[in-house]
């Protein structure tokens, strides 16, 4: 995403602005490694920090220094644009400062799409390899408000390069922790106080208009404005026409309140009436082009008197070193608004409407959807909606468009075809409530015209998709069926929501066109948000169709393409984190599948979002946390408390397998038959007739020691005659015959079942469910080393990942020196599931019970006990009692 040169530029310095020297002494860094290197300038608007950065950058610049500068603003809250732009600036410098005599150590850099550690000292060490210092300038730094953006800048603090000193400019204190460096004596602080003119000062900017007071009288104005940069540049501009200027400073007085009105009011209306009508006229556009600004005022020489306002520095501001786009200081414009209101309710309506007509006829429907509201115009906001409004949610701006109906007189609100928009944008929130209010009031009237009858079709489509209702799709000449191209944005939302559709229907060829269709058809119209909805859901039909690979791919596309746009923390992102997260946990790769969950999780927590996707995230979240020993029990109460509630709102059939083939295997690692039971019946309800249904109860059986009923379970899966939908239920059923036939002693049988369970995995990249079998399937592959032909190179893979899984499970738990059992591999999970007797018996040893007593406490005899604890030891990997209890607790099966 090209950085604008304007956000990694030196602002220029206005004409008439003043030197501080005590400020730029605080500022200097004399570049050894134990000075401060960290500057915070912290201070409310209007105090002069971006100035006081600009000209400091100038003097380091005009030294021969290297400075970087990044204007942020709020798209930087999410960390892939914040340091995207940070990388570009530190270039910037590089390149164009040292005229090409530096290598650009950053060109090489590539930000992630979620922030890591890794990217950090990435960046540090290429900061280090400059020859000469460089010093960054993070300046708006208040715009950023993200926790987990907030938590990469503080990380980047804790460990900051030798060669780089950081400025950071905001109006409140950012929430990072500096109270370290304030401690240690290595942070410098710039505050309001500091940036406040002093007598001095004042004096300087009262002669830039050809002031002169008096000192009594300078110190007199300072009191009054207590050095507020702003309040002196407004008072210097008023006293330049003022005849009585001892009376004016002497009248400027009152309390807080008092002066800021007096402030803005009193000064303001000293300056010439033409002056004063220009900006009135002005005001109603948060930013304007010399053109608009012609426009409203009726002024051909606009651009001169933004020109003159803006090299005055008073409070206008040029957006952009030589852009044509003013803003003014907020508080000047909210004063001037209320003026205008005050003085003639009319004429800000009639401005604001020739606003949002200049806007419309410019090419930028947003701001001219918010002027037609404040004009209260009925009949442009009808057609502004209409015109734009659905197109604007697609490009990701539902937000202001809901706002901008709820501020829209009732006539409006209650248009028919407003209502349907209303609809669509809380279905698009997935907010049902509001939806099924505004669709109830459309159908207590009739709908006029063609576009509203597809409008009204699109939001009952959408409807349904928040409802899991897949029978729509089956309706004859309903709102699915689509015909031909999407010719508009109607179409072309009916084709989104037809295809997420078809994903809880189980038809994931079809569902996978219709996307695919659809983003390509967004894209090239510029729907950033439906694209975004389409490449979530594509990831999505890939995985449920096993393509692990594409899937992840798809996932990493979307969180790309989200933090381009801002939208890296937006609920609907924990889709694609979660199915990030399921295929890292397919291909055993622990630490990912964590670390997507725990991002799943936190965006989560922003709003509602559709069922399947809340299904999808809670369930990976989950079952991904069960890898970590010591919240298993927890895990697995989660993953119950997700799926027991699962009724009428069906989600997709290989969500459901895939959720519930991982809850299975969980039950079963911690001995909750129970809960085991629940998910068989469950499955049984959900996966009617699958083979998915068949396997999981399989599983179930075959931990009762029932091989060859498990084995008769799974032959209509294996024969092909029932099919399964995912490919881990797949791979789980010929392991399971794998295992069943071992265990009769059927060598061969094994043999073969295992080179069927390989083969697809090998086509299929998954690795879990031979991992979730355990040690049975373990020595199984270790005895097949050599004897599987082509899936030799899959083969070794596959027990590299092994190893590496248990490695990471034994380190995030706190037992990395876990002694070795067992054919040399480091003790991870159990073996194989535990019988019911083995977890009776395992549940007394912690006590001092012998074995002899254990035996008379449940009636057998003490061999049987004996048998059960040597068993419980193979399972567990352990050499004793003593061992045994110390696994079984961090496994959580105590």
């Amino acid at each position: 995403m090209t950085i604008p040169p304007s956000k990694i530029g030196v602002p220029r310095v206005p004409v008439a602005v003043i030197a501080r020297p005590r400020l730029f002494t605080a500022l200097q860094w004399d570049g050894s490694a134990d000075s401060s290197r960290v500057a915070l300038i912290c201070a409310p608007a209007g105090y002069g920090k971006t100035t006081l950065l600009a000209q400091h950058a100038g003097r380091l610049r005009g030294e021969g220094r290297l400075v970087a500068w990044m204007s942020c603003d709020r798209h930087d809250s999410d960390s892939a644009p914040l340091w995207r732009a940070v990388l570009a600036a530190l270039s910037a410098a590089v390149c164009h400062e040292s005229a090409g005599d530096i290598e650009d150590p950053f060109d090489a850099l590539t930000v992630p799409p979620t922030m890591d550690r890794a990217f950090l000292a990435e960046l540090t060490e290429a900061v280090d390899a400059l020859p000469v210092r460089i010093e960054l300038v993070l300046d708006d730094f208040h715009e950023i408000g993200d926790a987990v953006t907030l938590s990469g800048v503080a990380d980047f603090l804790r460990n900051l390069p030798d060669r780089l000193s950081l400025i950071i400019s905001s109006r409140r204190d950012p929430a990072i922790p500096l109270h370290r460096l304030r401690l240690d004596g290595r942070l410098r602080e710039i505050r309001g106080s500091d940036l406040a003119f002093g007598t001095d000062e004042i004096d300087q900017v009262l002669r830039g208009q050809d002031v002169r007071l008096e000192l009594a009288e300078l110190k007199k104005l300072c009191c009054r404005t207590e050095g507020w940069p702003a309040a002196v540049r407004l008072a210097s501009m008023a006293l330049a026409d003022e005849p009585d200027r001892p009376r004016f400073v002497a009248e400027f007085a009152g309390d807080d309140s008092a002066v800021s009105a007096y402030l803005v009011a009193e000064i303001l209306s000293r300056q010439p009436e033409a002056l004063q009508r220009f900006l009135l006229d002005t005001c109603v556009a948060d930013e304007l082009t010399v053109e608009l600004a012609a426009r409203l005022s009726e002024r051909a020489d606009a651009g001169a008197v933004l020109d003159r306002l803006e090299k005055a520095n008073a409070l206008v501001q040029r957006l952009g070193r030589h852009g044509d786009w003013y803003r003014y200081h907020a508080l000047l414009r909210s004063y001037l608004l209320a003026e205008l209101r005050r003085r003639d309710l009319d004429a800000a309506r009639t401005r604001h409407r020739s606003a949002a007509l200049w806007f419309d006829d410019a090419g930028m429907p947003r701001p001219a959807i918010e002027h037609a509201v404040a004009a209260g115009d009925e009949g442009l906001i009808r057609g502004l909606l209409s015109q734009h409004g659905l197109s604007l949610m697609l490009a990701g701006n539902g937000t202001l468009l809901s706002r901008a109906v709820a501020d829209s007189p009732a006539a409006v609100r209650d248009d028919p075809e407003v209502l349907l928009l209303t609809a669509v944008l809380a279905y698009d929130a997935a907010d049902c409530l509001t939806g099924d209010r505004a669709l109830d009031h459309v159908r207590g009237g009739p709908i006029m015209g063609d576009r509203a009858r597809r409008l009204a079709e699109v939001a009952h489509l959408y409807q349904a998709r928040l409802r899991g209702d897949t029978e729509i799709l089956g309706v004859p000449g309903g709102p699915a069926s689509l015909s031909g191209a999407a010719e508009d944005d109607v179409a072309l939302l009916a084709l989104v929501n037809r295809g997420a559709l078809r994903i809880a229907a189980g038809d994931y060829v079809e569902a996978r066109a219709d996307l695919t269709a659809a983003l390509d058809l967004g894209l090239a119209r510029g729907h950033d948000r439906l694209a975004l909805d389409c490449m979530n859901q594509l990831s999505g039909v890939t995985g449920a169709v096993s393509l692990i690979g594409e899937s992840a791919s798809w996932a990493r596309r979307t969180a790309a393409h989200a933090a381009d746009h801002g939208w890296a923390t937006s609920p609907q992102l924990a889709y694609s984190y979660a199915l990030g997260a399921w295929c890292a946990h397919l291909v055993l790769d622990l630490d990912n599948a964590n670390r997507q969950a725990g991002i799943t999780m936190a965006v989560l927590q922003g709003g509602a979002i559709e069922p399947e996707a809340e299904l999808a995230a809670r369930s990976s979240a989950a079952v991904v946390t069960f890898d970590r020993y010591p919240h298993r029990r927890r895990a697995l109460r989660d993953m119950d408390a997700v799926w027991a509630p699962v009724g009428d709102v069906l989600p997709s059939p290989a969500l459901i397998a895939f959720a519930q083939l991982a809850e299975m295997r969980m039950c079963l690692t911690l001995a909750d038959r129970g809960l085991a039971a629940a998910v068989v019946s469950r499955v049984g309800r959900l996966l009617a007739g699958t083979g998915d249904a068949l396997v999981i109860r399989a599983l179930d059986v075959m931990d009762h020691q029932r091989h060859d009923r498990a084995r008769a379970l799974i032959a209509p899966v294996l024969a092909g005659d029932v099919p399964v939908v995912v490919v881990t239920t797949h791979i789980t059923a010929w392991l399971v015959e794998a295992l069943a036939t071992t265990r009769n002693g059927m060598t061969e049988p094994a043999h073969r079942a295992l080179l069927a369970a390989l083969a697809l995995g090998e086509s299929s990249g998954v690795l879990r469910p031979f991992y979730d079998l355990g040690q049975p399937v373990h020595d199984l592959l270790v005895g097949a080393l050599g004897r599987v032909g082509h899936l030799e190179p899959f083969l070794a893979h596959l027990l590299e990942a092994w190893r590496e899984a248990e490695a990471w499970q034994n380190r995030v738990s706190g037992h990395g020196g876990d002694t070795e059992h067992g054919g040399g591999r480091p003790t991870a999970a159990v073996a194989a599931p535990l019988t019911a007797r083995e977890i009776e018996v395992l549940r007394e040893l912690p006590s001092l019970l012998t074995a002899d007593e254990i035996a008379v406490q449940h009636q057998v005899s003490v061999n049987t006990v004996k048998t059960h604890m040597r068993s419980l030891y193979r399972k567990l990997g352990t050499a004793n009692r003593r061992e045994a209890v110390a696994v079984a607790r961090r496994l959580s099966l105590l």
